[in-house]
């Protein structure tokens, strides 16, 4: 299972309204807000790296970025 699979999976325990919306951006729809899932394992002992998209924000495409880091465990909104 794939680090962004086992994130729906967990997320979709906590929210009744989760859904893929896109592959590339990765976006979901979470209670009726889009959201960009952006995933990454671990680079260098506790770094991890993304890519930033600011078009997302600044066409409105997105209401926010879930960051998870290396684990579906470890999910940071932005």
């Amino acid at each position: 299972m794939t680090l962004s699979d086992s994130t729906f999976a967990r997320l979709n325990k906590h929210f009744s309204k989760i859904r893929k919306k896109s592959k590339s951006p990765k976006i979901w729809i979470i209670d009726d807000f889009n959201c960009n899932v952006r995933t990454a394992s671990r680079k260098s002992r506790n770094k991890f790296w993304f890519d930033v998209t600011p078009s997302l924000y600044e066409n409105n495409q997105v209401k926010f970025f879930l960051y998870v880091c290396g684990s579906s465990e470890v999910i940071y909104i932005s």
